[in-house]
């Protein structure tokens, strides 16, 4: 068993304990009144607890692994969160991505979460307009999906349906080659990884993309970071 798949199997522990602990918990102070509807949903911050999650939720939920050969789970349904320009994305890494984006902003450059969440409806679309551009430009229907496929991932397994990654984009002033040289060096500092990189195009499945960025958390950036891994690597499957 691999280091990462010890980790992910005590986290699975984890959070079985601490639902039963919860339930219990709950059983026991059911009497009490329950709170206005004002008070559930008045709020400014990310629809959900940012403190109160779970250290066992947070060393799971950030190393889904989602690509050709791993799909998204049927029920799953990410706590989103709306950004200024109507981007969406998992409300747990919005601290983190705010803490990047005003660090980056210190260090002179300016960027935007140009392309976040997707459903699988909206997957589906994009994946059939890049494949009619193809055939467009005189390619046959065969060679336009294999082409598709290199830069948009099949409905249900693409990273972008789990919420937890970002296409960067430059903004204002800031030219596109600076901000991605500074995010390669510095994202995994606040949990972000560079996905796909150039030279794991075999491993990933997916062509290079400097600007798709993948919340993991910390620790696991970090150490993918200093090894080079990507996240197939990390986890040890394929």
């Amino acid at each position: 068993m691999t280091k990462q798949r010890f980790r992910l199997l005590l986290a699975v522990i984890a959070l079985l304990l601490v639902s039963i602990i919860c339930g219990l918990a709950g059983a026991a102070h059911k009497d009490r009144p329950a709170r206005s509807r004002a008070a559930q949903t008045e709020t400014t911050d990310p629809p959900m607890s940012y403190v109160e999650t779970t250290l066992a939720q947070w060393q799971i939920w950030p190393l889904m692994l989602v690509n050709r050969t791993h799909a998204v789970p049927d029920d799953y349904v990410p706590p989103l969160f709306t950004l200024e320009n109507g981007q969406q994305f998992d409300a747990r890494m919005y601290p983190e991505w705010q803490k990047m984006v005003l660090a980056a902003k210190d260090a002179g450059f300016t960027m935007e979460a140009a392309y976040c969440y997707r459903s699988n409806e909206t997957q589906r679309q994009i994946l059939n307009e890049r494949i009619a551009w193809y055939r467009k430009q005189g390619d046959s229907a065969a060679e336009a999906e294999r082409k598709a496929r290199e830069y948009v991932a099949e409905p249900g397994h693409s990273e972008h349906e789990l919420g937890l990654a970002i296409d960067i984009h430059a903004a204002g002033e800031t030219k596109a080659e600076n901000l991605f040289a500074w995010l390669k060096e510095n994202a995994h500092l606040y949990g972000f990884i560079e996905r796909y990189p150039e030279d794991k195009v075999e491993i990933t499945g997916i062509a290079y993309e400097r600007w798709h960025y993948r919340f993991v958390g910390r620790d696991a950036a970090s150490e993918m970071y200093e090894k080079h891994l990507t996240l197939e690597e990390y986890l040890g499957e394929e």
